[in-house]
């Protein structure tokens, strides 16, 4: 598999210009809580500077703060599609609030989140963190693939890895569609 090199894999951390709030105010009665993984495009790696019209969450090791690009927790520093989702979902009226857990790494193969994979712990953990503090992802979104074509991996391949993956979120309790 492809690995990303050490500073891909750096996630975005700079809490200096982050307005600080609580998880729950982020969750209303109908939230949004979706959960990236995979790489690229849904982590800090798109063009752009958008600026989201709602207030949205940026869950971050634990605690939350006011999304913005980039996201907080996913590597890259330019902007995360998810954010341009979010907003729009809010602005849809599918959803009266949203909370973005960004977890996503950007160069990352299938088989880096996968059971025996090194993003895995990365992953598990902030599945537990999310159920302690009550927590449910109710979307997972997974942008994967590059990576993995680009080394030639073959689509059987591909697609058992991602069996592990989607089979193993169901194992940690994150019931929600991916």
């Amino acid at each position: 598999p492809h690995l990303p090199d050490t500073a891909s894999r750096k996630a975005f951390t700079d809490l200096s210009s982050r307005e600080k709030a609580s998880c729950a105010s982020f969750l209303g009665a109908k939230p949004l809580v979706v959960l990236t993984i995979g790489q690229s495009n849904i982590a800090n790696s798109a063009l752009g500077e958008y600026a989201p019209r709602h207030r949205i969450g940026n869950y971050f090791e634990g605690s939350c703060s006011v999304a913005a690009n980039p996201l907080l927790g996913t590597s890259g520093e330019r902007a995360a599609a998810v954010l341009d989702f979010a907003d729009a979902a809010l602005e849809a009226g599918l959803y009266d609030s949203a909370l973005i857990v960004p977890l996503a790494v950007q160069g990352s193969s299938v088989w880096n989140w996968t059971r025996h994979g090194d993003l895995r712990p990365m992953l598990e953990s902030a599945v537990r963190r999310l159920d302690g503090l009550g927590i449910n992802p109710n979307l997972v979104l997974y942008h994967q693939g590059e990576a993995d074509c680009l080394v030639g991996m073959e689509g059987g391949l591909y697609a058992k890895a991602l069996d592990n993956v989607i089979s193993d979120l169901r194992r940690l309790g994150v019931a929600a569609p991916v």
